[in-house]
């Protein structure tokens, strides 16, 4: 005879009473306050409905009872003390009334529509998240309103988180509350992620293949330095290498480009790390006021730098309103110490820190979680975003701030060099703000000797036998600049309405004339 289990007993008895079955898949429907009494114990899941994979092994090795929601991927939530599910399901046997499945108004049906399902996990993961409590009562009207109307009950993918942005945005006008769905993203969290989070194999992975948001470090003319931050990643000393490897290729050029147009925010610690690059160590960067009662964090600029400070030299940051939280942050200080330029577009204006949280592993619910105070002067920007000291659109931001940067680089420098930058910079003036030629463009196509002129999309373009095609910039009148070579210029001379020679002029002031062949 085996010896006594009182384990499996107790789980033979539940399943008689209960319904399941030992060791296999199963639903169980709970409802408060049972299952404030699983969650006090151990579990922090927001619905009553759920799949229940329950297996019962002998008393000397555990009990485990892994939750797992219908119709959606593990929750990878764990109940390692055999007496926090003894107590939960024993209580659920002495209060059968609370076991059963009758709808209520805060509690999914058995067979309940997808979409509602999820409109209900949405709804209490912010009551429970959200540091904007005083918007909780409209989002909650709302999202209850939709749900009594199936607004959401047949929708699904895309279709239903942007059904549910449209309510949610009219209820608590944030923009950082917001559900996306992300299957590949949402399938690789188990938990909240907030910008904080700095460890795990899989947070190293993403980080990793945004090598930590520097997307593109180039070399441009002048010797001004750009690189392209996609992101404000944060995995600790990774991350730190990462943003010391692009500030020393910054630090050696004499002007620098920060490109924030299509940065989506991240951790604090990394803004942190970057901007202490640009002031004296100790100087206040941030504080975060956080929801639930915890206290304020705040953040200096750093004293140990690898790369060292990167000061005296002009830097540009680029925005658009594709700029959101962190890439905004970044652009206050800027602004606040005066340390550089905002080239582009106002930004987003979310200022809030928030956490995402997985929902039916196939959504991704931003939460705003905490609100913050940026610098000396304390910028809040919810709502009405950074202003951007020289205004462009997005599209020529880059070119308006390397103009910016040549115009005053060309202040301090002298001779050659000076004549280069100044080439450069009338080069990039003239596609800023484009003149229009004394002729139709058609009317310079022709070959000029060894060169050829094309007409293509509405531009001009000169091409050498057998050499790469460059674009010419009408200067006005019959003149044009060289787009990859702005120290040329080419001018046309007419006889009638007829180009009778090319004349190509170096900045050393020497001409060449190439007479039309055709």
């Amino acid at each position: 005879m085996s010896a006594f289990d009182p384990l499996r007993t107790l789980a033979q008895w539940l399943s008689k009473t209960l319904e399941l079955t030992v060791g296999a898949e199963c639903q169980l429907v709970v409802r408060e306050p049972i299952w404030k009494l699983i969650t006090r114990r151990s579990l922090s899941l927001a619905r009553p409905t759920w799949h229940a994979a329950c297996t019962f092994p002998t008393a000397n090795s555990g009990m485990e009872l892994y939750l797992q929601k219908k119709g959606c991927c593990m929750i990878n939530s764990k109940l390692c003390s055999a007496s926090a599910v003894i107590i939960a399901l024993a209580a659920a046997i002495a209060a059968p009334g609370t076991a059963v499945a009758e709808g209520t108004e805060d509690t999914a049906e058995v067979g309940e529509p997808a979409g509602n399902m999820i409109a209900r996990d949405v709804l209490d993961t912010i009551k429970a998240n959200y540091v904007l409590t005083p918007k909780i009562p409209a989002i909650t009207k709302t999202i209850k309103a939709g749900l009594a109307s199936g607004r959401y009950a047949s929708l699904e993918g895309r279709a239903l988180a942007d059904r549910l942005n449209e309510d949610l945005t009219a209820a608590a006008h944030d923009k950082h509350l917001a559900i996306q769905f992300d299957p590949a993203r949402a399938s690789m969290i188990s938990g909240p992620m907030g910008d904080e989070i700095n460890e795990g194999p899989e947070w190293e992975r993403m980080a990793q293949t945004m090598n930590h948001g520097v997307a593109e470090m180039r070399l441009m003319d002048g010797n001004v330095r750009y690189m392209n931050l996609v992101g404000f990643a944060w995995t600790g000393a990774k991350s730190a290498a990462a943003l010391d490897n692009a500030m020393r290729f910054l630090s050696e050029g004499d002007a620098a480009i920060i490109d924030l147009r299509y940065n989506g925010g991240g951790s604090p610690r990394a803004i942190e790390y970057l901007f202490s690059h640009f002031v004296e160590p100790g100087k206040t960067l941030m504080t975060f006021y956080m929801g639930g009662g915890k206290a304020p964090t705040h953040h200096a600029a750093l004293r140990e730098l690898p790369a060292g400070r990167l000061s005296g030299k002009p830097l540009y940051v680029l925005t658009s309103k594709m700029s959101i939280s962190a890439a905004e942050a970044f652009a206050a200080l800027v602004q606040d110490y005066h340390v550089g330029d905002i080239v582009g577009e106002t930004t987003a204006g979310a200022a809030y820190r928030n956490s995402y949280f997985p929902i039916a592993g196939k959504y991704l619910l931003s939460v705003s979680v905490g609100r913050g105070e940026i610098g000396p002067s304390k910028i809040d920007w919810e709502g009405v975003g950074i202003t951007p000291t020289i205004k462009s659109d997005m599209a020529s931001a880059l070119d308006v701030a390397h103009l910016a940067a040549l115009n005053k680089l060309a202040l301090s420098a002298r001779g050659p060099e000076k004549m280069m930058i100044q080439a450069k910079a009338t080069m990039l003036q003239a596609k800023l703000q484009p003149k229009t030629a004394a002729h139709p463009l058609q009317s310079y196509v022709g070959n000029y000797d060894d060169r050829i002129v094309t007409v293509a999309e509405g531009a001009l373009f000169g091409q050498r036998t057998g050499g790469p095609r460059t674009r010419l910039i009408p200067l006005g009148g019959d003149a044009f600049i060289m787009e990859s070579d702005p120290t040329t210029t080419v001018e046309y001379s007419f006889v009638g309405e007829q180009p009778a020679a090319m004349v190509v002029i170096r900045m050393d002031g020497s001409r060449a004339s190439h007479p039309r062949s055709n």
